[in-house]
C-alpha cells in the first residue's frame, strides 16, 4: 500500500498533479480498500493489469455534460447527441487520440470484438476523438466497427469531460484515452483517464459500473 500512495504521489507530481494527490489525501480515500474491492468512488486508483496510477476524469457523481458530435457513414452526416439516450440506454463514452495509429486501432478493434458484451449490459458504445468526421469514417469502414466514431472537432466534448491534452506529439487539443460511463439517468458513474497514449481504458472495470 505504501509503495503504491507514494507511486501515486510521485506520478502526480511528476505531472503537476500536486492538487489532485492533495485532495486524494484530505478525501479520506483509502487506496489499498479501494484496489482490492474496485470501487471507483476516488479521483485515483491503480490499473490491476498494468499497475499504473489512473487518474479520474469527470467526476463520478455529477451530471454528465450533454453534447452534440458528428457522425459521418454511408447516408452522410448527422448528429448524435448524448441526451438521447437519457432515460433509454446507458452510454461508454470511449474517447481516443488519432485516427489510424496502432495503439488506436488496437483498442477500438478490442471494443469491436466484445461490442456484444455492452449490448448484453444495455450501453451504447461511442467512439469519440478530435479528428475530423470523415477520417473517423473511414477509419470506422478500415476497422470495420459496428458502433459509432463522433467526431469532437471543435474539442468541447472532450473539454467538458476534462479528458483534453493541452499538447500531445506537438500537437494541441488531442483527446487523451480515457473512458466515461453514463448511467441511463444521465449520471457519471464511471472515469478513468490516462497521459500515456500507449495506456489503455480498464475494460473489465468499464463493464463492471454497467452490472
Amino acid at each position: 500500500f505504501f509503495q503504491a500512495e507514494d507511486g501515486i504521489r510521485d506520478f502526480c507530481l511528476s505531472r503537476g498533479l500536486g492538487d489532485v494527490y492533495k485532495r486524494q489525501l484530505s478525501s479520506g480515500f483509502d487506496l489499498s480498500r479501494n484496489r482490492k474491492s474496485k470501487s471507483y468512488c476516488g479521483l485515483l486508483r491503480i490499473n490491476e493489469t498494468t499497475n499504473a496510477p489512473i487518474i479520474m476524469a469527470i467526476a463520478t457523481g455529477s451530471r454528465a455534460p450533454d453534447f452534440t458530435l458528428l457522425h459521418k457513414n454511408d447516408s452522410g452526416l448527422s448528429n448524435v447527441k448524448l441526451s438521447d439516450n437519457f432515460g433509454k440506454t446507458a452510454t461508454v463514452l470511449i474517447f481516443f487520440p488519432f485516427a489510424f495509429s496502432g495503439p488506436c486501432e488496437k483498442e477500438l478493434c478490442s471494443i469491436r470484438d466484445s461490442v456484444s458484451e455492452y449490448k448484453n449490459l444495455d450501453a451504447q458504445v461511442y467512439g469519440i476523438s478530435t479528428d475530423f468526421p470523415f477520417a473517423l469514417a473511414a477509419f470506422a469502414s478500415y476497422l470495420n466497427v459496428d458502433f459509432p466514431l463522433l467526431s469532437d472537432c471543435n474539442k468541447e466534448a472532450s473539454a467538458s469531460y476534462e479528458v483534453l491534452f493541452e499538447e500531445a506529439l506537438g500537437m494541441k487539443g488531442v483527446a487523451k484515452r480515457s473512458a466515461v460511463v453514463v448511467s441511463k439517468d444521465g449520471e457519471i458513474i464511471y472515469s478513468e483517464s490516462s497521459d500515456d497514449l500507449g495506456q489503455w481504458p480498464d475494460f473489465d472495470a468499464i463493464k463492471a459500473a454497467l452490472v
